[in-house]
């Protein structure tokens, strides 16, 4: 085709490419384009696209003001379902900034405060029941008085996934009272799924030291 070989010699240099390139689509000779060329949709939706450096908002700033605009809520059933729904999102879009969340809310609520819990054992059921190994991973920074809520979904949810890595999680852990609680969570979700085989050697391990 006429139009192939003027691209060709214009891009190799050995030719030069008319200001008009010859076609037999008459809306390309008339320098038009049809409303319906997918093309040019393509185009127009790539540049709508297109979006500044410094119009993309920093995420954990996002997060830090969602944060400060939960904790200004009153009433406490408010902040219980604002943080359950904070955790959620973070779940799917930023797990590793969702441990910066809980330190803040550790940091200015306490370790034992009921924003923590909430937001904690939200995150955690959600989260392990995507990745049980890297939820068991994130709860290692929280304080004791969280761990054991951590836990439990831990537990349940890598029970049913891989019980034997889930019993070989629980064994590891260095704490007695975390390590029994573990082990009998996990124990617990074998019996409830019928896996009577494997329940006695939870139920042994649970009262080891």
């Amino acid at each position: 085709m006429l139009s192939l070989w003027a691209v060709s010699c214009g891009r190799s240099g050995t030719g030069t490419a008319p200001a008009v390139l010859a076609t037999n689509e008459p809306e390309r000779m008339s320098g038009t384009k049809s409303p319906a060329d997918p093309r040019s949709r393509l185009v127009s939706a790539r540049r709508a696209s297109v979006v500044k450096p410094e119009e993309v908002p920093s995420n954990a700033a996002g997060w830090s003001a969602r944060l400060a605009e939960i904790f200004a809520r009153a009433s406490r059933p408010e902040r219980r379902q604002a943080l359950e729904e904070l955790a959620e999102e973070l779940v799917h879009q930023d797990p590793e900034q969702a441990a910066d969340i809980a330190r803040r809310i550790l940091r200015e609520k306490g370790d034992a405060s009921g924003e923590g819990y909430d937001f904690v054992s939200a995150f955690m059921s959600r989260f392990a029941a995507l990745d049980p190994a890297a939820a068991a991973r994130w709860a290692d920074f929280l304080p004791q008085a969280l761990k054991f809520g951590a836990s439990t979904p831990v537990a349940q949810q890598w029970a049913v996934n891989d019980w034997p890595a889930a019993t070989r999680w629980a064994q590891g852990i260095d704490d007695v009272s975390l390590r029994t609680s573990g082990l009998r969570r996990v124990g617990e979700q074998l019996i409830a799924a019928g896996l009577t085989d494997a329940a006695p050697q939870m139920s042994w391990s649970s009262r080891s030291p």
